[in-house]
């Protein structure tokens, strides 16, 4: 059976940088609230502002017309450990942990696609952008220094793709980690048919882009290129500042 007992998180106590875009001031006058994470109901306390400044989506909980009137609110379908993360950037604006060991590069892959996820559920597009720099600056370190990314699994693409749309900036960096990353050998594999057939969207949207390649569209590195088209914009403006 599984235990029901509730986890407690600790709040960090640190404060966010004094910036413009994290001008929310003193915690004194911001109330906390409580987030009941996953099945375990595992609980986060998180201040209100600071929450509702970065997401449209719980701004509309416990801010808009049919707000929480407790104070709390249940999310049983999120992951607790892909949750800390968020909780962790909301008060550090640090992505995630730095792991540069081959059997970690799977792992990294994953935690940030996770993180990207749930960020894109809540409406949280700074966020977003600081995972997808955040992996994109690590990717093209490492490539520089000689290490081998490889490219990201396709049962990570497959889940991006069940949980995203069309124009996800997600997608468009994946197909580009393929059509950039993969090596030619691979392309002539008799185990990539079988493999892409896991994400046939994924397929076809590798496909246009191996054929924008070949017509020039592609040139050089991906990581040696600029993050900008991987991330969004609000205004005509980046957001992974």
């Amino acid at each position: 059976m599984a235990d029901d007992k509730c986890i407690e998180r600790a709040l960090p106590e640190i404060r966010p940088p004094d910036s413009q875009a994290w001008a929310c001031g003193s915690f004194e006058n911001d109330p906390l609230v409580t987030l009941e994470v996953g099945p375990g109901k595992s609980l986060f306390h998180v201040h209100k502002g600071l929450l509702c400044q970065v997401s449209p989506v719980f701004d509309a909980a416990f801010n808009g017309a049919f707000k929480e009137n407790c104070g709390s609110m249940r999310l049983s379908d999120d992951n607790p450990a892909v949750f800390e993360y968020l909780v962790q950037w909301l008060y550090r604006r640090k992505v995630l942990a730095s792991a540069v060991a081959k059997k970690q590069i799977m792992v990294r892959y994953s935690n940030h696609v996770e993180l990207y996820l749930l960020a894109d559920k809540y409406g949280i597009v700074l966020l977003k952008n600081h995972v997808m720099r955040s992996l994109f600056d690590h990717m093209k370190k490492h490539q520089g220094a000689g290490v081998n990314w490889g490219v990201p699994d396709i049962n990570i693409i497959s889940h991006a793709y069940a949980l995203t749309t069309e124009n996800s900036r997600l997608r468009r960096f994946l197909v580009a980690s393929w059509t950039c990353g993969l090596s030619l050998s691979m392309y002539g594999s008799s185990v990539l048919p079988e493999t892409l057939l896991v994400s046939p969207e994924f397929a076809a949207d590798l496909a246009i882009a191996l054929a924008g390649r070949a017509r020039g569209g592609i040139e050089g590195d991906l990581f040696m290129a600029d993050v900008s088209p991987f991330l969004e914009s609000t205004d005509g403006k980046p957001q992974g500042e």
